[in-house]
């Protein structure tokens, strides 16, 4: 391989390198926004939602595009749940490695409730 060969073939895979890190599940922007149901939350503007029943890392993966960072995660032994807190003041709980409810700092909840 010549020597101008081998230098442009550095520069494309150093592209592809930057490229890859690249990830369209980092968060760029303010969060989307959700709507409130009886068996999950519902992304504002779209017909998809994050229901009940979904993987916990799934789920916070979403959840985090739609109410904003994940700001504590705690295990709550009086109803036995793992709580996940986002910045926006959405309660998500989890039990089993699976999304079983949300509550949020205004008293609204559906499935899995726990006192925060």
């Amino acid at each position: 391989m010549s020597r101008s060969n081998l230098r442009n073939t550095i520069i494309v895979l150093s592209g592809l390198l930057v490229v890859g890190c690249a990830s369209s599940d980092i968060q760029t922007g303010p969060p989307i926004g959700y709507r409130l149901m009886a068996d999950g939350l519902g992304v504002v503007g779209s017909d998809k939602e994050v229901s009940f029943g979904r993987s916990e890392v799934g789920a916070i993966t979403a959840l985090e595009k739609l109410a904003g960072t994940a700001i504590s995660i705690e295990v709550n032994g009086n109803c036995d749940a793992k709580q996940v807190r986002f910045s926006d003041g959405l309660v998500a709980n989890f039990r089993g490695n699976s999304f079983e409810g949300w509550q949020t700092s205004d008293g609204q909840n559906a499935g899995l409730s726990c006192p925060v």
